[in-house]
């Protein structure tokens, strides 16, 4: 990526660097929806896949004008001769978009919406409150700040293949096509045979109720907390008016 950084930037193109554009897709920052909108859009990034649905869960879905370069699967001579052919010509110095603002580091499941069923599975299975269901009966990643770094293993058994981590190194998962789906399914069985057992329905079942313990207990220690920093507040206060004094805004 360093070497695909230096063509750029030798030939005179805009660059817009970013740090993390699983961050911008957590977020949906606004300017995802500015690239997704250009006249011509070159993206060097990772699996077109992944890339294109990081864009559409940030609420920017791509068009026929991004053109995706995976600098993953390119050597670099051949993602800088890509470069080349997808440059247009200067027009000036690089912009940078530097780090997460809150020192996050995004982890987090995207859905491949062209291959989902909405079976449920993983929101059946995800202990961290990553997924929920829409009015529409579709799942989709309404906490991706929940999920477990560097977990991948709702991906792992999602029977349509539709679960990408763009992060993650193995393919499929990573955002790489699945090209034998026999193959693929077959990998399915025996990740699910591994993580849920021979009862699926009653595993998903078991992890669904654990799920609602969790959030219960986050929920009341969130509730607890609360409510200490009003005593707190409360206290402070009286402790002002005893000695005369006004209360902070």
């Amino acid at each position: 990526m360093e070497r695909a950084r230096r063509a750029l930037l030798a030939g005179g193109a805009e660059v817009l660097e970013v740090a993390d554009l699983c961050g911008l897709a957590a977020r949906c920052d606004p300017m995802l929806k500015t690239l997704a909108e250009s006249p011509s859009l070159p993206i060097v990034a990772c699996y077109p896949r992944a890339v294109r649905w990081l864009f559409h869960r940030g609420g920017a879905p791509l068009d026929e004008r991004a053109r995706i370069t995976n600098a993953r699967a390119l050597a670099p001579d051949e993602v800088e001769a890509t470069i080349g052919r997808v440059n247009g010509s200067p027009v000036g110095e690089p912009v940078r978009v530097f780090g997460e603002p809150d020192g996050w580091t995004p982890w987090f499941p995207v859905i491949d919406y062209d291959r989902c069923t909405s079976c449920r599975q993983c929101e059946s299975f995800c202990l961290f409150g990553t997924f929920t269901v829409t009015a529409d009966d579709q799942v989709e990643v309404s906490n991706p700040a929940g999920c477990k770094t560097n977990c991948p293993a709702c991906a792992r058994i999602c029977p349509s293949g539709a679960i990408i981590f763009p992060k993650y190194q193995g393919s499929p998962i990573n955002g790489d096509e699945i090209t034998d789906e026999t193959a693929f399914q077959e990998t399915v069985q025996v990740n699910v045979q591994k993580i849920l057992g021979d009862d699926i329905y009653a595993a998903l079942a078991e992890r669904k109720r654990k799920r609602k313990q969790r959030l219960l207990r986050q929920g009341a220690v969130e509730k607890a907390e609360t409510e200490r920093q009003k005593w707190l507040d409360a206290e402070a206060s009286a402790q002002a008016a005893h000695r005369g004094e006004q209360p902070a805004d």
